[in-house]
């Protein structure tokens, strides 16, 4: 029995920060950083769904590898479950952490996952923890508290000064690399949403989706 305990030990923790990052933004980035745990991973689906998902997985990476976190950047289904990650390690001596948002930790509460108190006790396909990331608070002048949507109708926003939006851009991302291809999709995302055409009649609708889910 002695043995038996000894081999079921966890010995190996992983912690996945998932979400669906459209797009990842320097807070984002600077909370994966301050992951307390060596193996960690970013979890992300291929969906896109208009208009609150429109960046693709290679567009995701292109962002992601933009802050050094591209190796660490991993496809999967669904990011709160990350089995495309997991299934590498051995169920029975592997924990996973999920680093969440508070909203997230309590959404995903219930038996199956649990608060990180320091030490992991169960493997993954038994159980899994959630670990509270750092919430950055950020403003954008007139559109409210920084989240996905008011940076992507922002950035999308053609009558906003380009001086403007470049200041905006790098208070989010840090830098402005990919500030062009980003904008340029952001404010045809802004054409499509005024305009009463349905969304798969368009060209650039067709050109974003990619196989996969």
């Amino acid at each position: 029995q002695k043995v038996l305990n000894e081999q079921k030990m966890i010995k190996t923790i992983v912690a996945i920060y998932p979400g669906r990052f459209q797009p990842m933004g320097a807070h984002h980035a600077q909370a994966f950083k301050s992951i307390p745990f060596s193996k960690k991973f970013i979890a992300t689906s291929n969906i896109v769904a208009l208009p609150k998902s429109p960046f693709n997985f290679a567009e995701k990476k292109k962002i992601i590898s933009a802050y050094g976190l591209g190796s660490k950047l991993k496809q999967v289904k669904n990011p709160y479950k990350a089995e495309e990650i997991l299934k590498r390690y051995d169920p029975e001596t592997t924990a996973a952490v999920f680093v969440v948002g508070r909203k997230d930790a309590s959404r995903l509460g219930g038996k199956f996952f649990r608060p990180w108190k320091g030490k992991a006790e169960v493997g993954y396909k038994e159980g899994a923890y959630t670990f509270i990331a750092p919430h950055v608070s950020m403003n954008i002048p007139g559109y409210g508290e920084l989240s996905g949507t008011s940076l992507r109708k922002a950035l999308g926003d053609k009558s906003l000064e380009t001086k403007e939006k470049q200041k905006i851009y790098k208070g989010v991302f840090g830098h402005l690399k990919n500030y062009d291809w980003i904008i340029k999709k952001l404010e045809k995302l802004n054409e499509i949403k005024e305009s009463k055409i349905p969304l798969f009649s368009k060209n650039w609708w067709k050109q974003t989706i990619t196989e996969g889910g």
